[in-house]
């Protein structure tokens, strides 16, 4: 594979089509997410704020201190006059998932990856509920029954982070990762 050349002043996005929920599973296809990495917080921050204000979402005012943010796709039904019933209509795109260059650590990967796993768990839930005719629970529930994928989901989107950071790594555009922890300078 060729090596990439990444411009160190500018974000760098990616789009991972491999996130796979439940297989078997007709109400959960697979899933994938679009990856920012900014070359600092500053950066990552006001991406969030711009993307938010784009979709139209109640505007914060920007001063946030998070060290990465994952924002989540959102449902979607319609009516269908076939059935006469609503019908999902969420797309497969999970989300985007912003990380900054020098908070490129365990801690955040991990952090944000469990954020984007509860909201495929959510998607799933949706369509289940959807099928059903039931209404959308307000919070995903995690129970023994859906403990296991939504781990695995996680524990998929955990890895794909990771892969992405080392390759970022090899190609020069970012330091190794540390094991600094939040809060830690």
């Amino acid at each position: 594979m060729a090596q990439r050349r990444f411009d160190p002043a500018r974000p760098v996005k990616q789009t991972v089509h491999t996130v796979i929920a439940r297989p078997a599973d007709p109400h959960c296809p697979s899933r994938y997410l679009t990856l920012m990495i900014y070359p600092d917080v500053e950066q990552m921050r006001a991406g969030a704020h711009a993307y938010n204000q784009r979709r139209g979402q109640v505007s914060d005012d920007g001063n946030w201190d998070a060290l990465g943010v994952t924002q989540s796709s959102p449902l979607g039904e319609r009516y269908d006059r076939r059935t006469r019933s609503w019908v999902d209509c969420t797309g497969r795109h999970i989300g985007v998932v912003r990380l900054a260059r020098g908070w490129l650590t365990p801690e955040v990967l991990a952090h944000e990856a469990t954020h984007a796993a509860l909201h495929v768990e959510r998607m799933h839930q949706w369509a289940q509920a959807h099928t059903a005719g039931l209404e959308m629970p307000d919070a995903v529930e995690i129970t023994d029954d859906n403990e296991e994928p939504f781990a695995a989901v996680a524990g998929q989107l955990a890895n794909i982070l990771a892969r992405t950071v080392h390759e970022l790594v090899v190609d020069g555009w970012c330091e190794e990762p540390g094991y600094r922890f939040v809060g830690q300078s």
